[in-house]
């Protein structure tokens, strides 16, 4: 008589993965609920304004405060910054930063190929010398390749990601803002325009649930081959 245990007792095949997209949209309410809201709200501010006037508004309301605050803020979106994330991340769980940098590469590669596609012009170059810009001390303000906006892509993608894995998700409306604010400081740096960060937003979050899902994917099949080959060899 074969004594082999079958793989269900080392595995519990789930009949719906906690981590479907659907799922980790329901289970993190807290961010998406407003960040649905922010979507609602900024299609019709797309649909109803001009593409630089919502730049223009807050180009307005520059102040030596704001400027400072935004200044170190817009940090959050670059490359360096998360990449420093992962090392303390990684003594927690080396999967969390896994997936953090998987999620940062695949939305960071979509937006360069997005830029280089569309090569659209920056809001310094969109108005040029017509009209004069406030425009933040210390911060190298570019010309060209404006949608979307890359910082907010990856300020959404780090944030998803976060609220995801915190077990109190609560934490997901701080994290929601936190996010929001990374894409706001790209149109108060005079970087991108609105319709910038707001398909920034949605590339960040949407790469971010289908790589998550996909990492889970890929987890799963390979601890089934995993199994199956113990038990084959039994």
């Amino acid at each position: 008589m074969d004594n082999q245990l079958p793989i269900q007792d080392f595995y519990e095949f789930p009949r719906k993965s906690d981590n479907s997209i659907y799922l980790l949209i329901k289970n993190n309410p807290y961010f998406f609920i407003p960040y649905s809201i922010f979507l609602v709200i900024g299609a019709f501010f797309i649909l109803y304004f001009g593409r630089g006037d919502i730049l223009l508004y807050i180009n307005t309301i520059h102040n030596p405060a704001l400027d400072g605050f935004f200044y170190y803020v817009t940090i959050i979106g670059d490359g360096w910054f998360v990449g420093a994330l992962l090392i303390p991340l990684a003594f927690i769980r080396v999967r969390y930063s896994v997936q953090i940098l998987a999620s940062y590469l695949t939305t960071g590669a979509l937006v360069q190929i997005l830029k280089r596609l569309f090569d659209m012009p920056r809001p310094l170059k969109y108005f040029g010398e017509g009209v004069a810009l406030n425009l933040v001390e210390g911060i190298e303000v570019f010309k060209h390749n404006s949608f979307p906006s890359g910082h907010s892509a990856s300020a959404f993608s780090l944030f998803l990601v976060l609220s995801i894995i915190v077990k109190n998700k609560a934490w997901g409306l701080a994290f929601f803002f936190g996010a929001m604010t990374v894409a706001v400081s790209r149109v108060y740096d005079v970087q991108h325009f609105f319709i910038d960060i707001y398909f920034g937003s949605l590339i960040g979050v949407i790469l971010t649930l289908l790589t998550y899902r996909l990492a889970e994917i890929i987890g799963i099949v390979k601890r089934i081959s995993w199994l199956a080959g113990i038990k084959k060899t039994q």
